[in-house]
């Protein structure tokens, strides 16, 4: 964690400004008022793993395998966010 602390702040605002985002649209009525994460939380995992993957059979080294990993879920994540909540 303390090798990438830029990387761990990024997220977490990410992470918050989405929540506020959600909140915000939900409250304004943007979105429906119940949003299945099941989805989101399985493109994560599946972003995540395709990552993986990839980064496994270019033979990365760990810590950049880590990295691919980590922004396979990111994006993913976004993409299923996106996707299921119909924001754009």
């Amino acid at each position: 964690m303390h090798d990438h602390l830029v990387a761990w702040l990024a997220g977490v605002t990410i992470g918050a400004i989405t929540a506020i985002a959600v909140a915000l649209a939900t409250r304004f009525q943007l979105l429906p008022e119940v949003v299945d994460p099941s989805f989101i939380l399985t493109g994560s995992g599946l972003g995540g793993l395709i990552g993986g993957a990839y980064a496994a059979l270019r033979q990365y080294p760990a810590p950049r395998l880590a990295r691919v990993v980590l922004l396979g879920g990111l994006g993913a994540t976004a993409v299923f966010v996106v996707g299921v909540t119909g924001v754009l």
